[in-house]
């Protein structure tokens, strides 16, 4: 790219050739801009959420477009455009429809917002997350860790929304690794929010209602537990919560901030 762009301008600057030199001159103006405007993001956006092209996508696909859209929807922001904006800019373009619009919104903003809070916009991470790489924690407990993108409903419980972003969610590589298919509250609020959406199937939502019962019966035996441990529950537990309800993860955290309090 770089050599095509010298070989231009070494025949733009040869005598007489003072109007190729404008016209050079013009093109470096416009690409300038259009690098400065929040069009590309926007156009970025578009492309990247698009429901026909997530449809075509193998399994798990969608997880570098993730991080692909978390930098794109930082890029707008950074010059100027509300992110919630940009995200109703973008589904104008690639016309998705409500009630799915709501739902990838409401998932992109909540990622974002991971983002901004585990600090992955350092010039490093910025360049991953553009590439579609997954990026490293740079605060909190977790720093050093690489972002991971979870599946708030279990793969292996709804297939058919293993590509959808309004199921795709930012997490630490430990966080996800030992959330592994454990089922909540949380999780089966979102799946209802999901089939009433139309987006899952009803033998999916079944299995989900059957796993969140079993989970329950699990949590049941740690909550006392956790009850001595985190009480009252300082910021990073509150964290751990958003990020991830599983309570093995809690588990394994909770003496640690025991420690750090006393």
């Amino acid at each position: 790219m770089l050599q095509k762009l010298q070989a231009r301008l070494a025949r733009a600057f040869r005598p007489g050739k003072r109007k190729g030199v404008s016209v050079l001159i013009g093109a470096l103006i416009l690409v300038g801009l259009w690098m400065l405007s929040p069009v590309q993001a926007i156009q970025s956006l578009a492309s990247l959420s698009d429901p026909d092209k997530l449809a075509t996508l193998d399994e798990r696909g969608a997880n570098a477009r993730v991080n692909k859209i978390v930098f794109w929807l930082w890029d707008a922001r950074a010059k100027g455009i509300a992110p919630e904006k940009a995200i109703r800019w973008a589904q104008s373009l690639n016309r998705t429809k409500e009630p799915r619009a709501s739902l990838v919104k409401e998932s992109l903003l909540k990622n974002l917002q991971i983002a901004d809070e585990l600090l992955l916009f350092t010039p490093g991470n910025r360049e991953r997350l553009r590439r579609g790489q997954a990026a490293k924690i740079a605060r909190g407990p977790y720093a050093g860790q690489s972002v991971e993108i979870d599946h708030i409903v279990p793969y292996s419980l709804a297939p058919e929304i293993g590509n959808e972003l309004a199921n795709l969610e930012m997490l630490p590589q430990t966080v996800n690794r030992q959330k592994s298919n454990h089922i909540t509250t949380r999780q089966l609020v979102h799946a209802q929010r999901l089939f009433d959406a139309g987006l899952m199937k009803q033998e999916s939502m079944q299995r989900v209602r059957a796993a969140t019962e079993k989970s329950a019966l699990q949590d049941e035996k740690v909550r006392p537990f956790l009850l001595q441990q985190l009480a009252p529950p300082p910021p990073v537990y509150i964290f751990a919560m958003m990020l991830s309800p599983n309570t093995e993860h809690l588990i394994s955290v909770a003496p640690s901030i025991k420690r750090a309090k006393s």
